[in-house]
């Protein structure tokens, strides 16, 4: 989801050889020589209590949004910069694309889900943000980004209208999100961690599971897993931090 230091150099690692000295795969950081500089990096720094620096990134995740056979990646704001995409020229150097995010929020992330939520054949973007800034509407809970045909000049235009927005509009401090069709309807369910310890005020809301109904999400918690309310709400403090959607018992179904 995030490294402490740059995520950018896992998601741009290059496999050198399959087999060297008889062991497995050998992994070399070339963030450098994929994005020219590493300065092009998002990155969020806390000085913490003066006793330690904490730096992460904002979180990111890889597709193919131009959809040319390779894989691109969709980088969450640090605070500073916006949130962006970098394309891949096929050969493993990326570019950042400029204007192809509409709507583009500069708001701290925490990490970045992406899949066809609306099933129109073309990917999009969830970032979550955890409320490291001051205003609920903005710095917390989850941004939808809708994928683009990317012909059209875009590739992603921010939505806070659709069926899938406005579920969504009272999560609060989101630390990430998991897809997956958890009932088996053939579209993409959404679940939700919140993480916010040894911070006040506590959230409001906990972890969160919506089904897509085709036309945007539903809250199903209380309904369908009530229990992932009660991690949050038997001991105050304490939430979630990566959901996954995980078939657990062979019988097909999606478990959270």
């Amino acid at each position: 989801m995030h490294s402490e230091r740059k995520l950018l150099s896992i998601l741009a690692l290059v496999v050198v050889s399959a087999n060297v000295f008889g062991q497995g795969p050998v992994f070399v950081d070339v963030t450098a020589a994929a994005f020219g500089s590493e300065d092009l990096i998002p990155r969020f720094i806390s000085e913490g209590d003066g006793a330690s620096t904490v730096v992460m990134c904002g979180g990111g995740a890889a597709g193919d949004f131009d959809r040319d056979g390779d894989q691109d990646i969709f980088l969450a704001s640090d605070g500073n910069q916006e949130d962006r995409v970098y394309l891949n020229d096929g050969f493993g150097v990326f570019t950042l694309a400029l204007n192809a995010v509409s709507g583009a929020k500069t708001e701290l992330g925490s990490s970045v889900t992406v899949g066809d939520i609306n099933s129109d054949g073309f990917l999009d973007v969830l970032v979550s943000r955890n409320g490291h800034g001051t205003n609920p509407d903005t710095d917390w809970g989850v941004t939808i980004y809708m994928g683009m045909d990317p012909e059209e000049g875009l590739l992603f235009v921010l939505d806070d209208t659709s069926g899938y927005a406005t579920a969504i509009l009272t999560l609060d401090r989101a630390w990430s999100t998991a897809l997956g069709d958890y009932d088996l309807d053939g579209d993409l369910d959404l679940a939700v961690a919140t993480y916010f310890p040894q911070r006040q005020p506590q959230p409001e809301t906990y972890a969160r599971l919506y089904t897509n109904d085709g036309s945007g999400f539903v809250d199903v918690t209380d309904a369908v897993a009530p229990e992932l309310n009660g991690l949050s709400e038997a001991e105050p403090g304490h939430g979630g931090f990566a959901p996954r959607f995980i078939d657990m018992d062979g019988t097909l179904d999606d478990t959270v």
